[in-house]
């Protein structure tokens, strides 16, 4: 498991809305931050956003805090109480030249690449 430091921001923030965006998912957090997730997601061990599959499962993260957010054997893991979302970051996941955008308050941004 990693715990690389700019994932650590997001620990104990609360996601205040989920916006799917054709085939990727942006998930807001109450202070401004955006967390956009470009790669196949799943959670609880299920697909999310494939065809003919519904993306509203990803609401069940509104309003529960994040208590872990790391990157394990080629995997992004976000963890809230009872549900972990995760995202593929193997090579063949890869959706864009990005598979994880960080936008923070004041501009900063941390792309995974």
């Amino acid at each position: 498991m990693v715990e690389a430091d700019y994932l650590q921001v997001l620990k104990g923030k609360v996601p205040s809305g989920v916006d799917v965006v054709h085939d990727y998912v942006q998930i807001r957090f109450g202070d401004s931050t955006v967390l956009t997730l470009n790669n196949q997601l799943s959670l609880n061990g299920q697909k999310c956003l494939e065809e003919n599959r519904s993306a509203s499962s990803l609401i069940s993260i509104i309003g529960h805090p994040v208590e872990a957010a790391y990157i394990a054997e080629e995997t992004f893991v976000l963890e809230l109480p009872g549900i972990e979302l995760t995202m593929d970051l193997r090579e063949g996941a890869w959706s864009g030249p990005e598979a994880l955008v960080l936008s923070l308050p004041g501009g900063e941004t941390i792309v995974l690449n």
